[in-house]
């Protein structure tokens, strides 16, 4: 696999500021997002990376009251938080951008849009400056516990106390988190550029990205060259999570340029030449997991991330991420090994 070939890489580049439904989680999740925008933003500044980095507002919008119900107690999170959100009726909406079928919509700021590939391949180029070695189309066929990890590649082996696993949706196929992370496809499309005069009509002068809340997974957003981009619809599970790469006309596809044409009419005929698909690790809860050893941590996971370290096996404790620090101090739990690690 090539550096710019991972399943990140094909996302839509909305990092959005989030919260939840309930008060305390919710403050957590918004600083976790919230310093990843600013550490994420730090690197680009510093180093000048060319990534189409773009500080923009998020709009959640509702087709009904119960959409319009979810927004207002999400106000209500942002606010104790300290964050303006605001809420803007159909009419408010239609002023900030020309789309049909919404009946209003928070506007949330402080998030921000990035192209993942360029970004990506920038801090490749990067951190290969910095003596770091990258090794592409090496792929990895298993991975086996031990006082020192052994990584088991198509033509050889590799062998290291600590391994970081960052492999998103293909996890799972690695032994890891069979029970905790669902590899999902999301689809996208993207228009050619616009012109002048069909930009003119959207009146997307903010260049907010738009998450519908009717469905799963349906993001709208403009590119740096001002194609448009719209990713999700349904999510697709596989049996046993086998992962496709979505060549051909999967019928999602035609569902997202109907969507373009539903709530962009001003621009349903613009071309959409390119189509793909993107592969997701989820959890339901959408909550991190965190394990620890008795003296050091042993396997830990941030948005299906994670490291080992084996310099002590034996004991393990798998935590909530907001118990991490009592958990550090006060309790362990029984062996947990190898791929039933969940």
């Amino acid at each position: 696999m090539k550096i710019y070939w991972t399943a990140a890489q094909k996302l839509a580049g909305i990092i959005p500021l989030n919260v939840t439904d309930d008060e305390t989680p919710s403050k957590e999740v918004y600083e976790k997002t919230s310093s990843g925008i600013e550490i994420i933003e730090k690197l680009v500044q510093e180093h000048k990376i060319d990534c189409d980095w773009e500080p923009v507002d998020v709009l959640s919008c509702t087709l009904n009251s119960r959409h319009e119900e979810a927004c207002n107690h999400l106000k209500h999170q942002y606010e104790v938080l300290g964050i303006d959100a605001k809420w803007l009726s159909k009419d408010m909406l239609s002023q900030r951008i020309n789309v049909k079928g919404y009946s209003g919509a928070l506007s949330v700021p402080g998030s921000a849009m990035v192209n993942p590939a360029k970004l990506n391949l920038s801090v490749g180029m990067l951190i290969k400056k910095r003596g770091v070695k990258i090794y592409e189309n090496t792929p990895v066929i298993r991975i086996e516990p031990g006082s020192q990890i052994k990584v088991h590649l198509q033509y050889g082996m590799v062998q290291t106390p600590t391994l970081i696993i960052a492999t998103n949706a293909y996890t799972p196929k690695l032994g890891f988190f069979n029970q905790r992370i669902i590899p999902v496809h999301s689809h996208s499309i993207v228009t050619a550029p616009l012109k002048d005069y069909q930009l003119k009509s959207l009146s997307w002068k903010g260049r907010e990205c738009i998450i519908s809340m009717a469905d799963m997974f349906l993001l709208f957003r403009l590119t740096q060259d001002n194609r448009l981009l719209l990713a999700g619809k349904d999510a697709f599970y596989y049996y046993n999570g086998s992962i496709h790469n979505g060549v051909g006309g999967h019928p999602v596809f035609y569902d997202l340029i109907q969507s373009l044409r539903k709530y962009f009419p001003t621009i349903s005929n613009v071309p959409v030449p390119h189509h793909w698909v993107e592969h997701v690790g989820f959890n339901l809860d959408a909550v991190p997991t965190v394990a620890i050893t008795l003296d050091t941590y042993e396997y830990a996971t941030l948005n299906n991330e994670c490291l080992l370290s084996n310099q002590d096996p034996n004991t393990t404790r798998f935590v909530e991420l907001a118990d991490y620090e009592s958990a550090k101090v006060d309790m362990y739990a029984p062996i947990i090994k190898g791929s039933d690690c969940v």
